[in-house]
Order: structure tokens, then C-alpha cells, then sequence
């Protein structure tokens, strides 16, 4: 392998000088001999070649310039002993050894201290003395900071960051002054120049090949993901354009039925609203004659008082009269005052006897006038309740109507039905999985799941799924029973109903189902009772009544158990039959506790006893995972005493256990874990066959069902057959880590969304 000539070049020492600048050599001294130090400085990409100018002195008299001929004791010796070396290369880094073990031999006396002198001055202006080297070899040594080395098939270029100093240059006779650099050095250092600067290149050639086959492969990538986006878009645009095509025509079918049922509902309104009038006017007319009969009764009260005022007044008057006729035997002076006062008393007893008469006459008419407008509203009333009798009529007719069609409108949007709800996320949960909710219907999800690419990395895959409603995060407990408070009226209305949670373990199957302890957490078996007792309070007003009765199940390991008996499971065998009633199938569970439901009070009581003897353990995904199935069947009977109607109904409110895995769960340490989660998913396992043999019916082919594979589906057969409205709440959770696990169950969702099983049928006649 041949290094990046950047990476060599920067563990080699740069002096802090211009690259042109001359370096001197220390003087060559006469006991050591011939001492030099010099580096070149590496500039890459540069082209320039090495231009060394060496500088000798101490050659022979005959060859010395003039102006260095100058006697040993002069100050000139001392360039005249010293060797000036100057270097221009700056395409590598190339250390020049010194020449070493070098004699000189001065023929003059004192040349040997002059010479030792210079040589110090020297190395005291070049400010670096290199170490001498004690090679007494005749041939010349060259040293480099570089040195070429083969291992293997791949060469590599290794940087030395010490030198190789023994250079040993030709002696010259005895008698001669000073060595002279060989030529073989100055060769040879050209040589190594030219090599360092050719590997340098191919090392510059070798980097830009390297760069052009990683560009190849990142375009070769990105034109195979362009591919693959482009086919799966044209896919999804042909699928897109065949479901629109389905969805106009059931939108169009599902308008002509909306239509007929805003009809019926304005003819319901109409007759309200004609009932609610003739109530009003019969309370109106009731009003006015207790009004009227009340001011009759006061004017009479006020006449008869007044009769009594004139009659004491008339008395009174008896009275006088009697004393005045007394005063007239004793006075009969007083004669003519009393007979005058006698003739007024007699005028205004007349005046008083005259008025009585007239205000008995007019009680008389009034009594007269009352007794007439008393008949007038009792027929009026009379007519009011008939009208009354007919509005009630016709409102009984109207409601079993809006039944009739409120089962038809359960029935368009399929007799299985899948809600999807998404949990909201904790904080403590980690990260959260990239899931988008892309209609404004709420009844699409898409999900974003990374995978490794075929060549090299990953890649993104974009996954959508459809279903009859797709709940976010941030939906509420409420927002989920107003979608399924249909089935609850179905039940009411003679059908029989499913409801059940599926997911994995920790998405919120148990909450969805049971809730929380506030009434804003309730959860849907709550709300469900809670609506169903409303419901029969209201319809009591037209002549039904309803009995009520519940059980609660639990399914472990493959064994049904009574929530709501004594605490012994063992010694209570449970067994499930299915009985032919009719042209139906009853599902009847055989020493199950069955209790009879009285209020929604009574109900909240029986959850908390079950929830509390129900088996539940902590794993890795979940602190309180259920291990079994729940399952709480609610049983309504009605019969209308008035119209002499009757109707049974059942409403299975199930809570799946969590599918689950046995890495990740942690369940595999535990031997009564891994026995609980084998037979989850089991019966789990058996639920899927269920769906995909009925999924195989509903397509023309013949396939057995496997019911009786597992407890549960056994359990659920007649929810699942066909004879049952059923709806299924797929619950996930919102994490990256459990996305593997979100997409299958999914993936199941979808085929139980795509399943036809029939058309549910009414119990026990019409209503």
C-alpha cells in the first residue's frame, strides 16, 4: 500500500523559513572532519527540481579563487574551511547527510585551531549542529528523510524522521587541505529527487481514482432507489385508481340510502313536532279554564260576601228599628223624626232587596256560562288525547322504522369492521416511530420502516393501510365509544354483537377496553352498559322492558375460568355449547356465573371484582401484562307489552392478550412466562386461521374453519360465523422499537378488514 504523500509529509520536521533561503553547514573541522546539516522544505503539488549549489572551500592552492587565498591566521580562514550548501527543492523533503571522518591536513602551522574556530562560529550562525558519524567507509553514503520499501505486492512509503548520517567522501592525498563531495552524491540525490516526486504523483493518481470509483458507486445507488420509488408509485397509482373507482359506486348506493333515510326522518320530525303541538294547546286551553273558573269562583266569593255585609247591614237595621219603636212609645214628641226615619230604612231595604236579587241572577248566569265552557274543554281534551294516542302511534312506528334502519346503515359498512388506535407516547417510552395520518377522515395510517438496501446502507420504505377508522394519539376514550355506540343499539334491537382489542403487549388493549378510574377514562365496556341503561329507561315510555344478565370469562392457558365465581378455579370445569335456537346458533357456557344487571353501579363493581382475579404478570415491554383473554358477555332480553314484540340480544365485549415475543418480552427466562406466552399465541395463531379460512369462504372457495383450534375462537364462533355484527380495535404502540410488530398486526388487520362473513340475523323475532 503506497501512503498519502500528505499524511507522510506531515510527520516530517519543516523548518520555519522561506524555501528559498540558503542554509549554511557547520565548518568542516580538523579532528572530526566534515560536519553538515541541511533539510529541505516539502511543498506539494509543486514541480519544481532541486537546484543545490555546494560550496567547497579548502581545495588546492591552484584551484582556490583569488580572493580566497589568504594566509591560515587571517579572519578569512573561516570561510575558507566552511561549506555553504543552498537547497531550492519543493517537491519533497530530502535530508542531506553530513560528510564525516574526513582528515584535513594543514600545511601551514595553526591551521587545525583556525579550522576547529571557524567550524564552531559556523554552527553557532546556522543554530542546529548535526551529530558527527563515524563511518570510515570509502564509499559515499546518501541519506534521505524518505526511504522506499517493498512488502509483499504493495509498496508503501514510510517517513524517517532520523537520518542517516555517515556519509564518508573520497580522501584526498595526504598534504591536501580538504575532501571533495563525490560526485556520485550529487547524482544519487538527483536520482532520489526524481523518485520522490514520480511516487508522489502516483500517489496523487491513485487518490483521484479512488474518488471517481466511489462517485461511480454512489450514482450506480441512487439510479437503483430512482427505480424501485418509480415502480412502487406506479403501483400505488393503478391500485388508487381501482379503489376510487369502488368508492364512487358505493358512495353513489350509500347517497340513494342517506336519502331514504333523511325522508323517513323528516316524517319523524313533522309528527314531533304536530304532538308537541297539541300538547301545548291542550295545556294552553287546560290553563285558560282554570283561570276562567278561578275568577268565577273569587267573583262569587266577593258576591256572597257582600249578601252578608247587606243582610248584617239589614239586621242592624231590624235592631234600630225595634229601639226606635220602643223610643216611640216613651217619646212621642220624637213621632215625625221617627217615622220619617223609618220611611228612609224601608226605601233603602227595598234599594238592598232589589240589588241582592239582581247579583243572584247574575252568579246564576255565571254558573251557567262555567258548567258550558267546563263541557266545551272536556271535549276539547277529549279530542287532545285522542290526537295524542295517534302521535305515539305513529312515533312507535317511526322508532321501529329508524331501527330497521339503523341496522341497515350497521350493515353497509359491514357486518366486521376495523378501528385502528395509535397510544399516545411516555416520555420515558424512547424514540417514537415515523407514522403519518394522511386524510382528513381518519381512515388511513401510513408507516415509514427503514431496511437495509441490497447495495450497501438503508433505505426508506413507505407502507399504507386502510381501515373504517384510524384513531390518533390523541383521541379520546369517548371519541372511540361515539364510533361504536351503533353496535350497543344493535344489541337493543335483537342482534348480536362483538367487540375485542387486538395488539401487541403494552399498546393500550386493556385501557381501550376496561379504562381508567376517571369518567373521562371510562372505557368501552363502561360506556357500553352505561348507554345500554339509558337506552331502556327511555323506551320504557313506549312499553318495553328489558332484563339484563352478564358473565365474565377468562381464557389461560387454553383453560376457561369463571371471573365472577368462587376463587377455585380448579374445581369449576367449564364447558362452551353452541345450541340451535330456531334458524340461530346460542352460545352457552356451562356452570358459568350469570348475573343479573340492575344499574351501571352494579356493573362497575363486577369489572373491579374481575379485574382483580384476573391473571396478569410483569415482562420487558409491559409492568402489568394481561395473560389471558378476557371475555364479558352481556345478555339483553326485551319484550313490549303493548305491541306484544320480543328480542334477545348478546354483546361480547373481549380483551385479547398481548402477542408478544419471546426475545423481546424477556418471557423465555420464566418457565410459567414462556408457558403463558406459547399459549397466547397460540389461540392467537388459531385466531388468524379463523379469519383467513373465512376470508377463503367469502371468495367462492371451499375451506374448512378451525374453530375449535383454540378456547377462543370456539368461544367467538358465532360472532365470527356470520351471525354477528363484530368490530375489532387494533391497538399499537408508537415506538421504533416495536415497529416490526405494529406492521404485522397490521398486516392482520387488513385481512380481517377484508373478510366478508355474512349478514347478522335478529333473535327471537321482529321488534
Amino acid at each position: 500500500m503506497i501512503e498519502n504523500p500528505t499524511t507522510t509529509a506531515s510527520r516530517l520536521p519543516v523548518l520555519n523559513r522561506p524555501p528559498s533561503s540558503p542554509v549554511r553547514a557547520p565548518a568542516v573541522s580538523s579532528s572530526s572532519g566534515i560536519s553538515s546539516s541541511a533539510s529541505n522544505h516539502l511543498a506539494p503539488k509543486r514541480k519544481n527540481t532541486s537546484d543545490s549549489a555546494i560550496s567547497i572551500a579548502g581545495q588546492p592552492p591552484s584551484k582556490r579563487p583569488a580572493h580566497s587565498t589568504r594566509t591560515s591566521s587571517a579572519p578569512s580562514s573561516r570561510s575558507a574551511s566552511s561549506i555553504t550548501t543552498t537547497t531550492t527543492n519543493r517537491s519533497a523533503y530530502v535530508t542531506r547527510k553530513p560528510l564525516s571522518s574526513v582528515s584535513t591536513t594543514s600545511n601551514k602551522p595553526g591551521a587545525t585551531t583556525r579550522s576547529a574556530a571557524a567550524a564552531a562560529t559556523s554552527t553557532s550562525a546556522v543554530g542546529r549542529r548535526a551529530p558527527a558519524a563515524s563511518s570510515n567507509s570509502g564509499t559515499p553514503q546518501v541519506g534521505t528523510s524518505r526511504s522506499i520499501s517493498s512488502t509483499g505486492s504493495a509498496g508503501s512509503i514510510r517517513s524517517s524522521s532520523s537520518v542517516s548520517r555517515g556519509l564518508t567522501a573520497n580522501r584526498v592525498p595526504s598534504g591536501g587541505r580538504s575532501g571533495t563531495v563525490s560526485p556520485d552524491f550529487i547524482e544519487t540525490n538527483g536520482r532520489l529527487a526524481t523518485v520522490e516526486k514520480q511516487m508522489f504523483n502516483m500517489n496523487e493518481l491513485l487518490a483521484l481514482e479512488k474518488s471517481k470509483i466511489i462517485n461511480l458507486e454512489t450514482a450506480q445507488s441512487t439510479l437503483q432507489s430512482q427505480l424501485a420509488q418509480k415502480s412502487t408509485e406506479a403501483a400505488t397509482a393503478r391500485s388508487l385508481s381501482l379503489l376510487n373507482e369502488e368508492l364512487l359506486r358505493d358512495k353513489a348506493a350509500r347517497e340513494r340510502d342517506l336519502a331514504c333515510l333523511e325522508r323517513e326522518r323528516e316524517e319523524n320530525s313533522r309528527l314531533h313536532e304536530e304532538l308537541r303541538k297539541s300538547r301545548e294547546e291542550v295545556r294552553k286551553i287546560t290553563g285558560e279554564l282554570k283561570d276562567i273558573e278561578d275568577e268565577k269562583k273569587r267573583e262569587l266569593n266577593r258576591m256572597e260576601s257582600r249578601v252578608r255585609d247587606l243582610e248584617e247591614d239589614l239586621e242592624t237595621e231590624r235592631k234600630g228599628r225595634k229601639r226606635e219603636n220602643v223610643e216611640l212609645e216613651q217619646t212621642k214628641n220624637s213621632l215625625s223624626d221617627i217615622t220619617t226615619r223609618s220611611l228612609t230604612v224601608n226605601s233603602q231595604l227595598t234599594f238592598f232587596q232589589t240589588e241582592s236579587s239582581t247579583l243572584k241572577n247574575e252568579v246564576t248566569q255565571l254558573q251557567s256560562a262555567l258548567t258550558e265552557r267546563i263541557e266545551f274543554t272536556t271535549r276539547e281534551i277529549e279530542a287532545a288525547a285522542q290526537r295524542v294516542k295517534s302521535a305515539e302511534r305513529k312515533m312507535r312506528e317511526g322508532e321501529t322504522e329508524r331501527r330497521k334502519l339503523h341496522n341497515i346503515i350497521q350493515e353497509l359498512k359491514g357486518n366486521i369492521r376495523v378501528f385502528c388506535r395509535v397510544r399516545p407516547p411516555i416520555v420515558a417510552d424512547g424514540q417514537v416511530a415515523s407514522i403519518a395520518y394522511p386524510d382528513r377522515d381518519g381512515k388511513q395510517i401510513v408507516v415509514t420502516s427503514s431496511q437495509d438496501a441490497a447495495i450497501g446502507g438503508t433505505r426508506e420504505q413507505i407502507i399504507p393501510f386502510a381501515f373504517d377508522k384510524v384513531f390518533q394519539p390523541h383521541s379520546t376514550q369517548s371519541d372511540v365509544f361515539e364510533e361504536i355506540s351503533g353496535l350497543t343499539q344493535s344489541v337493543l334491537d335483537g342482534y348480536n354483537c362483538c367487540i375485542f382489542a387486538y395488539g401487541q403487549t403494552g399498546a393500550g388493549k386493556s385501557f381501550t377496553m376496561e379504562g381508567g378510574s376517571t369518567p373521562e377514562s371510562m372505557g368501552m365496556i363502561p360506556r357500553a352498559i352505561l348507554q345500554i341503561f339509558e337506552v331502556t329507561e327511555y323506551l320504557k315510555e313506549q312499553g318495553w322492558k328489558y332484563e339484563l344478565e352478564g358473565q365474565f370469562l377468562e381464557i389461560y392457558n387454553e383453560t376457561l375460568n369463571d371471573l365472577l365465581g368462587n376463587s377455585n378455579f380448579d374445581n369449576n370445569k367449564l364447558e362452551i355449547k353452541h345450541e340451535k335456537v330456531g334458524k340461530t346458533t346460542r352460545t352457552t357456557v356451562t356452570d358459568a356465573t350469570t348475573v343479573r344487571l340492575t344499574s351501571p353501579n352494579q356493573v362497575q363493581g363486577l369489572l373491579e371484582r374481575a379485574r382483580s382475579r384476573r391473571a396478569v404478570a410483569a415482562t420487558l415491554m409491559n409492568e402489568r401484562s394481561s395473560r389471558s383473554h378476557s371475555v364479558f358477555s352481556l345478555r339483553v332480553t326485551g319484550s313490549n307489552a303493548v305491541t306484544g314484540e320480543s328480542c334477545e340480544g348478546v354483546l361480547n365485549l373481549v380483551d385479547l392478550a398481548g402477542s408478544e415475543r419471546l426475545a423481546s418480552s424477556g418471557a423465555g427466562a420464566d418457565k410459567d412466562r414462556l408457558k403463558e406466552t406459547i399459549n397466547i399465541n397460540k389461540s392467537l395463531s388459531a385466531l388468524a386461521d379463523v379469519i383467513g379460512a373465512l376470508g377463503s369462504t367469502s371468495s367462492g372457495q371451499a375451506s374448512h374453519v378451525p374453530y375449535r383450534n383454540s378456547k377462543l375462537t370456539y368461544l367467538l364462533q358465532t360472532s365470527l360465523s356470520g351471525q354477528s355484527k363484530t368490530l375489532m380495535v387494533l391497538n399499537l404502540s408508537p415506538l421504533a422499537v416495536h415497529l416490526n410488530e405494529s406492521l404485522c398486526s397490521l398486516r392482520f388487520a387488513t385481512k380481517v378488514n377484508s373478510t366478508q362473513i355474512g349478514s347478522a340475523k335478529k333473535q327471537q323475532g321482529a321488534r
